[in-house]
């Protein structure tokens, strides 16, 4: 008997199964693995008129055909862009699948099953790292890589690719009672400890800390073959910062806008308006009870810049240990309103992401 059947999608495991049946009614088990298809997309952009004059500067993206009708729809999903890998050459390789994955957070040793699960599930690619700061470095300048190290070794022997995040969007308990003016102050006070996002990203002992970090985690994951490509951040956003030293420094950013002319501004935002004026830069007020509608959003464009900043800072610790194979990327959200929703208010995108290879 042979049987030769393959799901759409899969290549056929051509090995051979031999099956002896000794007895009437008998029935042997036999586990057959059909492996997922991943392919590469190689193009070649030129002149029409010329065409050994190759083309560069051109943009393709990759979609899913959502609905199978052979069209690209609104409903079809992103899958990739092609990078240009020499002039007018196009080109993606081996396009990948994957999700997050917590080790540290399973409650039993399952490592080998979950990698084992993924490679049926065609998964290609995870990401590792960026939710556990306080399991790197549990006490201050005592750091713990063994549950990074181990994912890393494992998916070494599985060829399993893996992205690797800064853990620096949650912080631990230990910095946040040495530094409680780390947590971000907004509009309605300071906020406690405990959930995630919530320091203020400017702060000068935040971004000791994150750097030593960041370049701590660097330094382990650096050799590892399957480390592809690294996330900064997560998600970042400026969590409406408003802290004094933001503060002050909103108020050295417009004053710089202005040559240090307090008239025209006043003028300007129309700060006469319920005797808002302000007559000298060092009686600034605080923006978080502005009822100026210009002045709040020239205050948010500012806090906008300031993720923009973060961003492209930590580019420049990553950027340090990155080999010329790996890329740098940043999962940016969208607004949130019971779920994700429209344009997120708190960040530039495009000019965040100018610090990336690759936005997501």
């Amino acid at each position: 008997m042979c049987i030769r059947v393959r799901p759409a999608g899969f290549v056929l495991d051509d090995t051979s199964y031999e099956v002896i049946v000794s007895e009437d009614g008998q029935v042997i088990e036999v586990e057959i693995v059909n492996e997922y298809v991943h392919g590469n997309i190689k193009l070649t952009k030129v002149d029409e008129d010329y065409p050994d004059n190759k083309l560069t500067g051109a943009t393709f993206e990759v979609y899913k055909d959502v609905n199978g009708d052979g069209k690209l729809d609104d409903g079809d999903e992103l899958i990739g862009t092609l990078n240009e890998t020499s002039t007018g050459i196009y080109e993606m390789k081996e396009l990948l699948y994957g999700a997050a994955y917590y080790d540290e957070y399973m409650p039993y040793e399952r490592l080998d099953k979950d990698l084992a699960m993924m490679k049926k599930a065609g998964i290609n690619v995870i990401r590792i790292a960026e939710s556990t700061w306080s399991t790197e470095e549990p006490e201050d300048g005592v750091f713990d890589f063994s549950h990074v190290t181990k994912v890393l070794e494992a998916c070494e022997r599985e060829k399993i690719n893996v992205i690797i995040g800064t853990p620096t969007y949650a912080i631990p308990a230990w910095m946040a009672k040495k530094y409680p003016d780390i947590m971000v102050t907004d509009k309605s006070g300071r906020r406690p400890y405990g959930a995630r996002q919530i320091m203020d990203i400017t702060h000068h002992a935040y971004r000791f800390y994150c750097e030593r970090i960041i370049r701590k985690l660097m330094e382990v994951v650096k050799d590892y073959s399957c480390v592809i490509g690294f996330q900064l951040d997560n998600e970042t956003k400026h969590f409406g910062t408003s802290s004094e030293n933001v503060q002050q420094a909103f108020v050295s950013w417009i004053k710089k806008q202005y040559q240090g002319d307090i008239e025209r501004f006043n003028h300007d935002f129309g700060l006469d308006y319920w005797s808002n004026r302000i007559n000298s830069w060092e009686q600034f007020p605080s923006v978080r009870g502005t009822i100026n509608g210009s002045l709040g959003c020239a205050f948010e464009q500012f806090q906008r810049s300031l993720v923009t900043e973060f961003l492209t800072w930590q580019r420049s610790i990553v950027q340090e240990y990155l080999r010329e194979d790996q890329f740098v990327t940043h999962n940016f959200d969208f607004a949130w309103k019971g779920h994700s929703y429209g344009v997120q208010p708190d960040v530039d995108h495009p000019s965040a992401s100018k610090a990336l290879t690759i936005a997501g």
